[in-house]
């Protein structure tokens, strides 16, 4: 399929719900250089989803394609993973390692995990030890991964603006669980109008964009 913008051929293909043609675009294009694993996750991967999202009309309908493309686009993330990890040397200053390790999670009964996934390959390229926890993990357990992991930071993913109410509970609980020094960062789609929201969460600094995570003073 001929189509100039590499963003109009994925979503044709993500529309037609075609996962092996969605997964082999996705990987030539990285393959032969045409896109980075970060152009593929900014510039098609997480805007595909946005416009997918739904909007309340015909729900039923809505929210089973939107399953599918979720899924779709999670085949194509761990799919990179390899590129992720070659990647480290050649981003960020090339600081292949920096000696600091992250737990990526999101709130409980949090379902949207596919941006939190993106973020935790951000984090791997920026040099950190990534461990993903991803989506709907009991508070107990949250609590239970911060003791035993130890990380230097935690960044949750919040998508629903459903739980920015709870977030301050969430983060001063795993601010106590985890080592002196532990940094919460957040992020998500619920914080996008309103940046300076982290700040009523207790947490330490809101990220953005890929820039951010290199930017982080360790």
């Amino acid at each position: 399929m001929e189509v100039d913008e590499p963003y109009d051929a994925f979503l044709a293909l993500l529309k037609a719900k075609d996962k092996e043609k969605c997964v082999r675009w996705a990987i030539d294009q990285v393959d032969s250089g045409r896109l980075t694993v970060l152009a593929l996750y900014n510039k098609i991967l997480a805007p595909a989803l946005a416009i997918i999202a739904c909007t309340g009309e015909d729900e039923a309908s809505c929210i089973w394609t939107e399953h599918v493309s979720t899924n779709i686009v999670r085949t194509i993330v761990e799919n990179m993973y390899f590129e992720v990890l070659k990647s480290r040397d050649e981003m960020c200053g090339g600081r292949a390692s920096r000696g600091k390790r992250i737990l990526i999670l999101c709130p409980p009964e949090e379902y949207h995990d596919v941006g939190a996934r993106m973020v935790a390959d951000f984090f791997t390229i920026a040099g950190y030890e990534v461990i993903y926890i991803g989506s709907n993990t009991p508070k107990h357990a949250l609590l239970a991964a911060v003791r035993e992991a130890e990380p230097d930071y935690i960044g949750i993913s919040v998508s629903n603006p459903y739980h920015v109410f709870g977030m301050k509970k969430l983060v001063d609980a795993l601010k106590s669980a985890g080592r002196q020094g532990m940094k919460v960062i957040v992020g998500g789609a619920a914080l996008e109008s309103v940046p300076e929201l982290y700040k009523t969460m207790g947490a330490d600094m809101h990220l953005r964009t890929f820039e951010d995570i290199c930017a982080l003073k360790d």
